[in-house]
């Protein structure tokens, strides 16, 4: 096997003479069990991955799949989980709907699944299924599009989608997707359950509990996969009421390759620090407070960018000493490695801005092999992105969370962390997304502290910043006894007719959804207005209408419309006064019809005393800082 071609980011980091710490983590390999992809799937021999070994783990999930039991497949990313399945199905020719965070982000799996079915002839029978999708094959078959879908073998889509399709089998006047499909269904896969969170997971088996029981001819067999869950027994026991078939709970260890972290400290510290001691009277006369942490270069280091905040604001003129990720990144652009790297970052603004710097120093030949990656951009700009990464064309992504869930481009060896994470899990999934292929000889993570966060775990010790990074990942837990997933559920029962139990009537009556309409021989109930407006309001990610809320932006030439964004973002993100960074606008204005009007930065600042005035304080304090 040839591998690939992996720059050391030692030489660079002392290039730029900065302070680090490095540690590294051994590779990891599952234990393997001695059969061949193609012993299962003899068609597979004519793709590389026939020749790989079974894992331990996927022999066992196949074999219970085998005996048309459920299977919770709870391992590591990289370990296979995909392929524990996809086995049985390819074989067996069974029926397959695969739920997905979302298809934009599991495009790389989704490739591998339409290669295996292509090895064995079918092809043809895999469908991807969201709204985008929907609406292509409804212009490709028109009103045959129900019966394309419903012949498929293997449907993919996502709980959003699922969810409204869900609602549409309730309708007289829209039609489900996938109602057909998912009347003949046999196997239901759930991946990475972990991405959903504790409400989201629940009320994703709460969906499965619906076709189960009022879609499908017959239960059909359910596999979950997952990196980490709380309670697997208890999601056990409801997989095995929901279909009436024996649960196992399978685990596995993922794999990794070899991998070596970086954590940067700073730039040049020892020689800042040998000249705070060299004016030692005069900051013991003006900042003497910070006299006892520049004693040794240890305590220096751990408190430096309190006291580089002291200094700063005491008049001391201050040297470049904090670490300046564009002239990293920049490194791996130029190079010529094999492999991609994914800088994440804690914001939109922060990944647009980076990346623009990054470009910026670089030669012209090189700017088109860095881009933003993240939600504002349009998604075919997106793919395009993903797909020039796995091609070679693109070596630097920079993104927020968008690259964090699902996506697996194959040639990611490193990952730099521009500020950790709040939490573990997504520190796990930011990690998780590099090293998946085995000619990758090594693996890098960079971290760059920048914020108060990054600092305090410093100021605890560079071991205890180690022990937060290889902390076990915080479990998702399933709440049967959530009232969310509940409520969507005797809602949909109400909308289908369905009888409803004791408790989903006192629910329903409690939040005055429903009324009582007495029939001849029984009572009825049906949806109140507010019923129909929570029910015409209930998705998977938010409650709200299905639909985005527009942005405007208002150009010199004219009228510019944007992609719509979520209520979520237009509530968090985009109020008047905020910076859109996907555009290089400044929202202006919020119509009576819930528009974002944008104008760009010098025409906003231009036509507004407020943002002006901000604006000329902003310059103000860099120029004071010594930044201009």
């Amino acid at each position: 096997m040839i591998g690939m071609r992996v720059c050391c980011s030692e030489g660079a980091l002392k290039k730029f003479n900065y302070d680090f710490v490095k540690f590294i983590e051994e590779g990891v390999r599952p234990e393997s069990t001695g059969r061949f992809f193609y012993d299962i799937v003899p068609e597979l021999k004519s793709l590389k991955v026939g020749s790989y070994e079974l894992y331990s783990h996927q022999l066992k999930a196949y074999e219970l799949l085998e005996k048309g039991c459920n299977v919770i497949l709870v391992s590591g990313t990289g370990s296979g989980k995909t392929e524990a399945w996809a086995l049985y199905a390819l074989r067996n020719h069974v029926r397959v709907l695969a739920i997905y965070p979302t298809l934009a982000l599991t495009s790389d799996q989704i490739l591998r699944l339409e290669k295996y079915y292509d090895a064995i002839g079918l092809g043809h029978k895999v469908l991807k299924v969201n709204s985008r999708e929907a609406s292509i094959l409804k212009s490709a078959y028109g009103g045959d599009v129900y019966r394309v879908i419903g012949d498929a073998l293997l449907v993919i889509t996502n709980p959003a989608f699922l969810m409204s399709d869900l609602k549409r089998t309730t309708h007289y006047s829209s039609k489900s997707y996938l109602e057909y499909f998912l009347e003949k269904v046999d196997l239901i896969v759930v991946d990475e359950l972990d991405c959903y969170r504790s409400r989201g997971a629940t009320l994703l088996v709460t969906m499965l509990e619906i076709i189960s029981k009022f879609i499908a001819r017959k239960p059909p067999q359910i596999c979950v996969l997952t990196a980490t869950l709380g309670n697997p027994e208890t999601l056990k026991e409801l997989l095995e009421k929901i279909t009436g078939r024996k649960t196992y709970i399978v685990r596995g260890k993922p794999f990794k390759v070899k991998n070596i972290t970086y954590l940067i400290l700073g730039k040049s510290l020892e020689k800042f620090w040998k000249q705070l001691l060299d004016n030692i009277d005069r900051i013991e006369e003006t900042a003497p407070e910070i006299i006892p942490l520049i004693k040794n270069f240890d305590d220096f280091k751990t408190h430096y960018p309190d006291i580089v905040a002291i200094l700063r604001d005491k008049g001391f003129k201050i040297p470049e000493i904090f670490a300046k990720a564009s002239e990293i990144i920049k490194e791996y652009v130029s190079s010529d490695e094999d492999g991609v790297t994914i800088v994440f970052t804690r914001s939109i603004r922060s990944a647009e801005k980076l990346a623009k710097e990054v470009r910026s120093q670089l030669p012209e030949m090189f700017r088109d092999r860095v881009y933003a990656h993240h939600h504002l951009i349009s998604k075919d700009k997106r793919r395009e992105i993903e797909e020039k990464a796995r091609k070679g064309k693109v070596k630097v992504i920079i993104s927020p969370r968008t690259l964090v869930q699902g996506i697996d481009i194959g040639t990611v060896v490193r990952i730099v962390h521009y500020g950790l994470p709040q939490t573990v899990r997504e520190f796990r999934q930011r990690e998780g997304r590099k090293g998946r292929r085995e000619e990758i000889p090594f693996t890098e993570s960079i971290i760059i502290p920048i914020y108060r966060w990054d600092r305090k775990l410093l100021e605890a010790g560079v071991d205890k910043l180690r022990k937060w990074t290889e902390l076990p990942l915080e479990n998702v837990f399933i709440n049967p006894d959530n009232k969310y997933p509940k409520l969507f559920k005797a809602l949909y029962k109400v909308r289908k007719g369905i009888e409803l139990s004791k408790d989903e009537i006192k629910l329903l009556l409690d939040m005055k959804l429903i009324e009582k309409a007495r029939g001849l021989s029984s009572i009825a109930f049906f949806l109140t207005n507010l019923g129909k407006r929570v029910w015409r309001y209930f998705n998977f990610y938010e409650f709200g209408p299905a639909y985005g809320v527009k942005r405007i932006l208002e150009k010199e030439e004219g009228m510019e419309v944007l992609e719509e964004v979520s209520r979520r973002d237009f509530i968090e993100k985009l109020q008047v006064g905020c910076f859109d960074p996907s555009s290089d606008a400044v929202v202006t204005e919020i119509t009576e019809g819930r528009n974002i009007i944008e104008k760009p930065i010098l025409k906003a600042i231009s036509e507004s005393h407020e943002l002006a005035s901000a604006h000329e304080r902003y310059m103000l304090t860099k120029y004071v800082w010594g930044e201009y």
